[in-house]
């Protein structure tokens, strides 16, 4: 359905296609949310439904975010503060020149490298902890 709605904005609305981008098809990924929410809620009550949803959009707007704030940093070398956000001020944080910025984060294949540097530190973190002997019981 996803698909059939992101051909049709492309043969009849070619300018909207063009600005949307990539985030008709990430409607998809919004089906999956919903999904694996719908499956937990099927299946426990109404409190542990809601914890576990705001404990998904809690750690899914971290992740985001996290992506987001390297991107920003590696491919623009600053911080802007309330530039899109309703903020009672206006300000980018300069962290290094932007002559030394690489600018491919800042497209879309950008993003993809970030997640991967950051799953790669994320796993690395996670096999440099001491595992725990498990010792069987007689």
């Amino acid at each position: 359905l996803v698909t059939a709605l992101h051909m049709f904005v492309q043969a009849y609305a070619g300018a909207l296609s063009d600005s949307l981008g990539v985030f008709i098809p990430l409607i998809a990924v919004n089906c999956i949310v919903l999904g694996r929410a719908e499956s937990f809620a099927s299946k426990n009550g109404v409190v542990d439904s809601v914890v576990d949803g705001l404990g998904s959009a809690t750690g899914f707007a971290l992740a985001i975010s996290l992506v987001g704030l390297v991107r920003e940093i590696i491919g623009k070398g600053s911080i802007g503060l309330g530039v899109l956000l309703p903020l009672p001020f206006e300000t980018t944080l300069k962290l290094f020149p932007s002559d030394y910025a690489i600018s491919v984060f800042i497209s879309p294949p950008g993003a993809f490298l970030v997640i991967g540097i950051l799953l790669a530190v994320f796993a690395a973190i996670g096999n440099a902890k001491p595992k725990k002997k498990v010792v069987a019981k007689k």
